[in-house]
């Protein structure tokens, strides 16, 4: 059961993001290397949520954001027209894996491409991303956008950013939130997974918005 302290932790943090085979490895384009997401536990989940969730027929690609989402920076994932709230409240966890998110996800770090999943994918870092949306004449927002961005990347489904996930003690529940965006819409999840025999599934998902 959630208490108190943590339902208005958990507020808090959620205030904030509702405002902000064969097996491939990924190319990645960046302009500098930040501190980056090293512990392998977090690629676990990181390879299981797209292919529960973001995989599709015809998806023969995936785009991450280099950067991560935080409490301090929304991670760039292209434009998004408008939105609806859905004031939402985040899983039910236990208090260990909250506490390990919060703290967390105070800073944005950035991908490593060590993670495998069953299609090519690419880290893109925000200057890299953000030449396709915004006109460098004018330097305001390009209204072909998303054109531009799938003639790079035809078979993506958008652009995906993660958080950093939390994880309680033993290792077999972790909490993260995900941030999609594409040309015909997005949305921000928070998903609760648990582990069994090393493989992450998802049991809970709360959406806090779609456009």
């Amino acid at each position: 059961m959630k208490t108190p302290a943590l339902t208005r932790r958990l507020t808090r943090v959620l205030s904030f993001f509702v405002a902000g085979s064969s097996l491939h490895a990924a190319t990645v384009c960046q302009v500098q290397r930040q501190k980056s997401v090293e512990d392998p536990n977090q690629y676990a989940v990181y390879r299981a949520l797209p292919k529960q969730r973001y995989f599709r027929e015809k998806v023969n690609t995936y785009v991450f954001a280099l950067a991560t989402n935080s409490k301090s920076k929304s991670a760039f994932a292209g434009w998004r027209p408008g939105f609806a709230q859905e004031g939402a409240t985040s899983p039910e966890v236990d208090f260990a894996t909250s506490e390990d998110f919060d703290r967390k996800n105070g800073k944005s770090p950035e991908l490593l491409t060590t993670f495998t999943l069953p299609v090519p994918y690419s880290v893109e870092s925000v200057e890299t991303l953000r030449k396709c949306f915004v006109n460098p004449a004018r330097g305001k927002e390009n209204p072909e956008g998303w054109h531009d961005f799938y003639e790079h990347h035809p078979a993506a489904p958008g652009i995906i950013s993660f958080t950093r996930a939390g994880f309680n003690a033993e290792k077999d529940q972790t909490v993260g939130y995900v941030r999609s965006q594409g040309g015909f819409g997005g949305s921000s999840r928070f998903f609760a997974l648990s582990s069994r025999d090393h493989t992450w599934t998802i049991e809970k998902e709360i959406i806090l918005w779609l456009s």
